[in-house]
């Protein structure tokens, strides 16, 4: 996923969009190309450099791939990650200290692990059932 957020932020699309396009592309969730473009809404902290896209980005694509529980519990666990490596939320905060592209880059790494996580847990108890 990191790999291809990277490419669709080279190709211009914004942060939380690369995100987006990245999980929709890999895991064939069938995102409408309308959600996309409506997603360039929320860049750069919703414009006013607010809470990061890349993160708003990462919380949707738990809450279209997942069930609410499984999605909450990914939340926590993408935010509490993010704000280790990264101690704050904020766009302005994060860009000035940082550069989207590793911001962009480590979301996405972070994102990926935790859905494959996901996916190999309900794998694991759908064959138990």
């Amino acid at each position: 996923m990191k790999r291809l957020a990277l490419m669709y932020y080279e190709m211009g699309y914004g942060c939380g969009q690369c995100i987006i396009k990245a999980a929709d592309r890999k895991y064939k969730i069938g995102i409408n190309s309308d959600f996309i473009s409506a997603a360039a809404a929320l860049g750069n902290g919703c414009g006013y450099g607010g809470q990061c896209t890349v993160i708003t980005a990462v919380i949707i694509i738990f809450g279209i791939m997942f069930d609410e529980m499984t999605m909450k519990r990914l939340r926590i666990k993408f935010l509490d990650e993010f704000r280790s490596r990264y101690n704050d939320f904020n766009c302005c905060r994060l860009s000035a200290g940082n550069n989207c592209v590793s911001i962009i880059a480590s979301a996405a790494e972070i994102a990926d692990r935790l859905i494959e996580e996901a996916e190999d847990e309900i794998r694991y108890y759908n064959s138990r059932l």
